[in-house]
């Protein structure tokens, strides 16, 4: 068994290419040695990587004074876990296989009024992701742009 912690960050930067955070991923050691970033289950990967940022490596030494984005599924944003994420490092990305219903939508308000920020992840303007998190642009999301080919 692997003892050794493992994450991956991706930098996040501005329009001006200033860093502004870390997306944190979850990463993992394959039976042939190989980091991968294969998981079966999303909120266990985000808990992992909540658990090892925050408890094992230390999130300062992940990201420093910048923000922390994790990807978070429809189980982890649900869970009682995500409110041990320091709300002011963290950004909470909404994964775009979340399917927003009204008690996915009832979440974010509640997680929203508790001070966490929200991320789309992967934001893409097709019809289907459009009508999908439509109804979060109603004071979750300004805009989402789109250029259309």
């Amino acid at each position: 068994m692997d003892n050794n912690i493992y994450i991956a960050r991706q930098p996040i930067v501005t329009v001006d290419k200033k860093l502004y955070g870390y997306e944190l991923l979850f990463r993992s050691i394959e039976n042939e040695g190989l980091i991968s970033a294969k998981f079966d289950d999303g909120a266990v990967a985000s808990t992992r990587v909540a658990v090892n940022v925050l408890n094992h490596i230390g999130l300062s030494q992940v990201v420093g004074d910048k923000l922390a984005f994790i990807n978070v599924d429809e189980n982890f944003l649900l869970a009682d876990a995500i409110l041990s994420l320091p709300k002011e490092q963290f950004v909470i990305e909404l994964l775009e296989t979340i399917k927003i219903n009204d008690e996915i939508t009832q979440r974010i308000i509640e997680l929203k009024k508790l001070g966490f920020h929200f991320a789309l992840d992967d934001a893409n303007c097709d019809q289907n992701f459009s009508e999908n998190f439509l109804r979060l642009t109603s004071g979750f999301i300004s805009s989402i742009p789109c250029k259309r080919k």
